[in-house]
């Protein structure tokens, strides 16, 4: 089986890299400004569990008034990431000649099963082994990694491992306190080919109300619990899945009759946002967003424009550390939380102040869950990677890129908060 190295084909524009399926003719485009998406997404998430690491009536008024905005908005970053799955799995689809995931739904299911379990099971064997091995992380002691207790219980051992601890409120939490939207996702990943069924079906309009109406229902048979889990999700999804349909060339809108009214399915999808708790709402109106910048910074890459006529926050997106981070941004994602709680730990026994704590955090404390990110990513993403071939489809919103290279061509949460 072939690198996807050697498959790569030279660059049509800057920013894009098209390769040839080892299934067919089937083009494949990466669009590097999405990886710069996810590892600032990421990144955000870490900073964002940093500042919560101590209470805000420890901190001066100033440093306190500092984290409020991370703090506010760290959930935020989930949303980035869903309509990213969306958009990045159903690109692929729209630009193929049968409108249907590379090599079936079985073919499928194995691609993102190898792309999202072997990092989330080394983080989940990293977390667990850290918990055991560091005897005060196992007990509480009034800080952030409190939630993530006790870890070490039959039940949130088993749910983790079929990933369905974010369907189980005792254990959602957990080990790992950020894992419980990975295992949302992963779960979204089933209804993607029945999302697809619907779009050839009905339309891209239709299958954005589906989703929606599939989270709501949810959301209404769950109760509170579901303020947590967050289904609604489902409709993000089918929002990431829209933009990939609207800013492929070949798209005619009167394709489908629900698209002729796209405006009138919008607004009534906005009109349940407004109805709907307020972490809903926010989340609709992130994901929305979300897609607009994805859709914005698209039609930009695609029509070929050079990096000086290109806007300011594509060049950003576009930028090497931005996409760098975005290679290994889903390995950051798993494995900084416990790390934080460690670098915490050991700073409170050295008997610094939480000011200066939350300083290190901030700097030293991510700059090191970067690193053993980075480790984890050539030790449990790299490998599956390197071994997958060219033209597979694109990963998920916690994902990161599928070109392991650290030079892309010049042409994969709710985060946990309290």
């Amino acid at each position: 089986m072939q690198d996807a190295e050697q498959d790569q084909k030279p660059a049509v524009s800057r920013g894009v890299t098209r390769s040839d399926s080892a299934h067919g003719s089937q083009h494949q485009l990466h669009l590097t400004f999405l990886d710069g998406l996810r590892g600032l997404a990421a990144l955000f998430v870490v900073l964002h569990h940093a500042s919560y690491e101590l209470p805000r009536h420890e901190l001066k008024p100033a440093l306190a008034r500092a984290t409020d905005f991370i703090q506010a908005h760290g959930h935020d970053a989930v949303a980035v990431f869903i309509v990213l799955s969306g958009f990045s799995l159903m690109l692929p689809v729209v630009r193929s000649s049968d409108g249907w995931v590379r090599g079936g739904t079985w073919d499928y299911l194995k691609r993102r099963a190898k792309r999202i379990l072997p990092a989330y099971y080394a983080t989940l064997a990293f977390s667990l082994a850290l918990i055991a091995c560091v005897p005060w992380m196992r007990a509480p002691s009034g800080v952030r990694w409190d939630v993530a207790l006790p870890a070490l219980k039959t039940d949130a051992i088993l749910t983790h491992v079929f990933m369905v601890h974010n369907l189980h409120p005792p254990s959602i939490f957990r080990i790992d306190p950020p894992m419980w939207s990975v295992a949302t996702e992963w779960q979204i990943y089933f209804l993607f080919p029945v999302f697809l069924v619907l779009w050839r079906r009905l339309g891209i309009s239709m299958t954005i109300v589906a989703g929606f109406l599939t989270g709501y229902l949810v959301y209404l048979a769950m109760g509170p619990f579901a303020e947590v889990v967050s289904p609604w999700y489902a409709g993000l999804f089918t929002v990431g899945m829209a933009v990939a349909v609207f800013t492929n060339p070949s798209y005619r809108r009167s394709e489908h009759w629900g698209d002729r009214y796209l405006g009138v399915f919008a607004a009534g999808i906005a009109l349940l946002v407004v109805l709907s708790p307020s972490m809903m709402a926010g989340d609709g109106l992130t994901g929305t967003a979300v897609a607009g910048l994805i859709a914005y910074c698209a039609r930009h890459v695609f029509e070929g424009k050079s990096s000086t006529e290109r806007p300011r926050i594509l060049r950003l997106l576009e930028s090497d550390p931005a996409v760098k981070l975005g290679t290994f941004s889903y390995s950051l994602y798993l494995v900084h939380f416990p790390l934080l709680s460690l670098t915490h730990g050991l700073l409170r026994r050295w008997g610094l102040g939480p000011n200066v704590r939350l300083v290190l955090l901030l700097t030293v404390g991510t700059s090191l869950c970067v690193a053993v990110a980075y480790v984890f990513y050539r030790l449990f993403e790299r490998p599956f990677l390197v071994r997958s071939r060219a033209g597979a489809d694109p990963q998920g919103e916690h994902g990161a890129s599928r070109r392991p290279r650290w030079k892309t061509a010049d042409p994969a949460p709710k985060t946990f908060t309290s």
